[in-house]
C-alpha cells in the first residue's frame, strides 16, 4: 500500500470513479473509500475533462504565483511613459527637419490622437514582438496569456488599445498588480525566470 495520499490523488482528481465526501474529501466512487493502492489503481479510468480542468488550475496557480508586484509594475510605467514622450517628439522632431508643415496644420485635436496611435503603436509592436516594452525589459519581466504562453496577437492588441481608459494606469495598484488592461486581455506580466 502507498502511504503517499497525494501520489494517490494525483489518479484520483482525474477519475470517471471519483467522488467527493465532505467528511474525507476525494474518495473512490466505487469504494467510497479514501484511495489505498500501491502504484496504480485497477480501477482508475481517465476523464478528460477533469484532468483539463485540474491543469488549468495548476497553470493558472503558477501564473499567479510569478506575477509581479505593483512596484515593478510603476517601474514599467514610468519607464515607458517616458519611451513614449520620446517616440513621440522624435517622430515629432524628424518630421519637422524633412520641412514638413503637417505639424502646422494640425489641431489640438490631431496632436492627441496622433500621440495615442503612438502610445498603442509602442506597446503593441514592443509586446508583439518581444513579448515585453522597454520598461519590462529592465525589470526582467515579460506579458504571457493565462496558462503563460506567448499572448496571441488579438490579445496584444486589445491589451494596447485597453491601456487608451481614462486612469488606467491607476488600475494595477490593486491587490494583484493587475491592470485592467491586463484582465481585460487575459494576460498577466510575470518574471522572465518564471519556469514555463
Amino acid at each position: 500500500m502507498n502511504n503517499n495520499i497525494e501520489y494517490c490523488l494525483q489518479f484520483c482528481k482525474v477519475c470517471q470513479h471519483q467522488k467527493f465526501n465532505l467528511q474525507e474529501g476525494i474518495v473512490c466512487g466505487l469504494t467510497d473509500k479514501k484511495p489505498d493502492f500501491a502504484d496504480t489503481c485497477a480501477h482508475f479510468v481517465e476523464d478528460q475533462e477533469k484532468k483539463e480542468r485540474v491543469e488549468v488550475r495548476h497553470r493558472d496557480s503558477f501564473v499567479a504565483t510569478q506575477m509581479v508586484n505593483s512596484n515593478t509594475r510603476l517601474i514599467h510605467h514610468i519607464v515607458d511613459v517616458v519611451a513614449v514622450y520620446l517616440l513621440f517628439f522624435v517622430i515629432i522632431k524628424i518630421s519637422l527637419s524633412t520641412g514638413s508643415r503637417l505639424w502646422y496644420r494640425m489641431t489640438y485635436f490631431d496632436v492627441i490622437l496622433f500621440f495615442y496611435l503612438v502610445k498603442m503603436s509602442y506597446y503593441a509592436l514592443m509586446e508583439i514582438f518581444f513579448s515585453k516594452t522597454i520598461g519590462k525589459m529592465i525589470t526582467k519581466t515579460k506579458v504571457v496569456d493565462m496558462e503563460g504562453n506567448k499572448p496571441t496577437l488579438f490579445q496584444i492588441i486589445f491589451r494596447s488599445f485597453f491601456r487608451l481608459i481614462p486612469f488606467e494606469p491607476f488600475s494595477f495598484l490593486g491587490t494583484d498588480a493587475s491592470g485592467w488592461h491586463d484582465k481585460m486581455s487575459d494576460t498577466r506580466v510575470i518574471s522572465d525566470k518564471a519556469g514555463l
